[in-house]
């Protein structure tokens, strides 16, 4: 038998046994809609300049299922002890710059965010998976004091919630 042949036999094998089992063999979900949190947010309609050490304040939400992303700091707040995962996409149009920023836990820089632009436009990206209290905060910090272009998104997710 050639590799091909014997991985479709284990692949039909694996689905006959899987179709066998029964539903209540299966773990219970419990992730009811008031579980469901995940924002995107984006900059905005102009480049944004935070100054250093400062949250971005990202103003346009694309999605904020729950409602915990907060405009007026540019902080996530955990509603829920959990793991969870952000994301920051980021945008550098300056030629000759950095731009470089931190998602950060209460304070606690986790992982950098780095783009470095010689020649043209450059983008970059990071993300983190972490655990969450019940009332901590994420962002992201500017570190460069470089402006922010209006395309750069954060990104969090609750991926398991801890009671």
């Amino acid at each position: 038998m050639h590799a091909v042949e014997v991985f479709t036999a284990v692949s039909f094998l694996l689905l006959g046994s899987l179709a066998n089992i029964q539903a209540s063999a299966l773990p219970a979900v419990r992730l009811s809609v008031s579980d469901s949190i995940a924002f995107t947010v984006k900059a905005g309609d102009a480049h944004l300049n935070p100054g250093v050490s400062h949250p971005i304040q990202f103003q346009n939400h694309i999605t904020n299922q729950g409602g915990y992303y907060e405009n007026s700091t540019g902080k996530f707040l955990a509603p829920f002890s959990g793991l969870y995962m952000f994301s920051a996409s980021l945008f550098n149009v300056y030629a000759g710059k950095k731009l470089d920023t931190d998602i950060v836990k209460n304070g606690v820089h986790t992982v950098n965010v780095y783009c470095s632009a010689w020649l043209a436009d450059s983008a970059c990206s990071a993300s983190v998976v972490i655990r969450l209290e019940e009332g901590d905060h994420v962002w992201v910090e500017d570190v460069s004091g470089q402006m922010v272009h209006r395309d750069s998104t954060f990104t969090g997710v609750l991926l398991k919630r801890y009671d």
